[in-house]
């Protein structure tokens, strides 16, 4: 590729660039080339926390014998010139020879559905059995599924899962047990609440792992539809000091998720701290899922304000004034120190003011509003702004607490900082009367 070429794949896959050195006569030299690349790359400082490197992931493999360059470095595209400067002139340094080109990825045997992802891991490829090489032959899969994940773990297990619309895989652990599997109680750790889960372990002469059936992630206003099962398979495991037939009872419970639920998730995945903060934060994405779809369907032009502002009113001018104040004033915390600390979804720092009571207000914003709305039109569009906005910048961040995953503390501790106690507690409150206003 030109390097003109190259820096343009680069910014349009910063998250996922996949490069392999084709047609090298020495792949060896050609690896090595693209390792000295990616310790050079992975030597960037990163511009919002200079003492962390660029790349979230940066590193350089052989794969069926083609060197390969992968980099996820976000949205950090403005580097995408300087990678691609990189990557050329340690290739030329080393004198390797070849055509550094998007990766081709080989079929992997299944369509990847991100939504069955619930173990950092390394994607693969399935073998002829649809499963991998470490599960024991004639080992069973799920009726009326279809994969769509393999993984290599980092502890050396392998990790398939399968989806099924429209209904649960309850009956899969019966299929295993005649396979011969004992099953036993597991615990499924944080998933439990976001992702409805079930675990249990697995054991077979000697080996064995875990078995979780789970729902996809639950969206305001959208019932789960997709359901998974997944196992994970490891040469040696424990067996269970007792058996169990199945899922434990009553699964799968009802897949709804009040603020209870939020703020028990939230417990379990930090520190009790930040607990009511990351409970704020779900609230926020449970009322975005409303008024996501609200914004969306007003389109855009000079009439586009007026039209949210009228689409939006059911659902926010219940809220007491305070509740609305409040969830502004949070936004304003939260968009501010984002602009500060946030790694990815780079965003202004606001215009800051302050109300008559206290409460702060992205003065801009407002000032434009009133220039198209009245008074009462534009406190519904500054607080549906205010909850769409942090939903954006934030949607990493709200994917993996509803996926269970436990956030970074430090980005956490700085998204946080400066949050009155009682507002939180007010927006909180705001945000789940949006969704209870859509039923």
């Amino acid at each position: 590729m030109l390097e003109m070429d190259l820096e343009r794949f680069v910014a349009e896959h910063s998250s996922a660039t996949s490069l392999g050195l084709y047609g090298s006569s020495d792949p060896a030299r050609g690896l090595a080339a693209l390792d000295a690349a990616a310790r050079a790359v992975g030597g960037i400082p990163h511009p919002d926390e200079p003492n962390h490197s660029l790349p979230n992931w940066c590193t350089a493999v052989m794969r069926e014998g083609v060197p390969v360059f992968h980099l996820d470095m976000q949205d950090n595209r403005d580097y995408a010139g300087r990678v691609a400067r990189i990557l050329l002139d340690s290739i030329a340094a080393a004198g390797a020879d070849g055509r550094l080109e998007p990766y081709r990825w080989p079929d992997p045997g299944y369509e990847a559905d991100h939504r069955a992802g619930i173990f950092e891991g390394e994607r693969t490829n399935l073998d002829g059995r649809g499963l991998l090489p470490g599960f024991p032959d004639g080992f069973p899969v799920p009726d009326d599924a279809e994969p769509v994940l393999a993984q290599r773990l980092p502890d050396g297990g392998e990790h398939v899962a399968w989806r099924r619309d429209g209904a649960p895989l309850a009956d899969y652990p019966q299929r295993l047990r005649a396979f011969g599997c004992e099953l036993g109680p597991a615990s499924a750790g944080n998933h439990t609440e976001a992702l409805g889960m079930a675990r249990l372990a697995l054991w077979r002469d000697g080996a064995g792992g875990t078995l979780s059936l789970y729902r996809e992630p639950r969206w305001p206003g959208h019932p789960p539809t997709r359901w998974y099962a997944s196992v994970v398979w490891r040469p040696t495991a424990d067996r269970p000091p007792e058996t169990v037939d199945g899922p434990p009872g009553g699964w799968p419970g009802p897949p709804e998720f009040d603020a209870a639920a939020a703020r028990r998730l939230a417990a379990s995945l930090v520190p009790a701290e930040h607990a009511d903060g990351v409970a704020m934060l779900l609230a926020f994405g449970e009322a975005n899922g409303v008024l996501e779809p609200v914004m969306r369907s007003v389109g855009r032009g000079p009439a586009a304000l007026t039209h949210l502002a009228a689409h939006a009113a059911p659902f926010v001018r219940p809220l007491a004034d305070r509740q609305r104040a409040a969830i502004r004033d949070v936004s304003i915390v939260l968009t501010a120190n984002w602009a500060v600390a946030g790694t990815t979804h780079h965003v202004k720092p606001p215009t800051v003011a302050v109300d008559a009571d206290g409460f702060r207000y992205e003065a801009t914003a407002r000032g434009r509003f009133l220039t198209v709305l009245d008074p009462a039109g534009t406190e519904v569009a500054e607080t549906v702004l205010s909850i769409l906005e942090p939903a954006r910048f934030l949607q990493n961040l709200l994917r993996d607490l509803r996926a269970g995953r436990r956030p970074d503390p430090g980005l956490l501790a700085r998204l946080l900082a400066d949050l009155d106690p009682d507002r939180v507690a007010a927006a909180t409150g705001a945000c789940w009367l949006i969704p209870a206003a859509a039923h």
